[in-house]
C-alpha cells in the first residue's frame, strides 16, 4: 500500500534516527487508519531510510529536509487497480541562507 512521511530541518547527523522516530510514528497512524503494516512495506522504508543515511553527504550542510514516499504490494507483486511498486525519497540542505 501507499506510504509517505518527511522529517524537516533536522541536524545532518541525526537524519537516521530522526527518520527512523518519523517511521515509528507513521506506522502506527498507518495502521490506526485501518491499514495493515506488512513486511514489504516496512522493508521499504527501511531500505529509504537506509538510502538517506549513505546519501546524506551528497547535499552538504549541518541540516536536511528528507521526504520519503513509496507503494508496496504484497509480495511486491503488480496487482490489479493498485499501482506497481516504487520508492522515492528527496533529500535537501536546510541550512539557512547565507546574507
Amino acid at each position: 500500500m501507499s506510504w509517505s512521511f518527511s522529517v524537516q530541518d533536522v541536524p545532518a547527523g541525526e537524519l537516521r534516527a530522526r527518520a527512523q522516530e518519523a517511521r515509528d510514528s507513521y506506522l502506527e497512524q498507518y495502521a490506526r487508519w485501518g491499514n495493515e503494516v506488512t513486511e514489504d512495506l516496512r522493508g521499504q522504508i527501511d531500505a529509504a531510510i537506509a538510502a538517506a543515511g549513505r546519501l546524506r553527504a551528497a547535499v552538504g550542510g549541518e541540516r536536511v529536509n528528507l521526504t520519503l514516499s513509496g507503494h508496496a504490494n504484497p509480495g511486491h507483486r503488480p496487482a490489479a487497480r493498485w499501482a506497481n511498486d516504487m520508492v522515492s525519497l528527496s533529500i535537501s540542505n536546510a541550512d539557512p541562507l547565507q546574507p
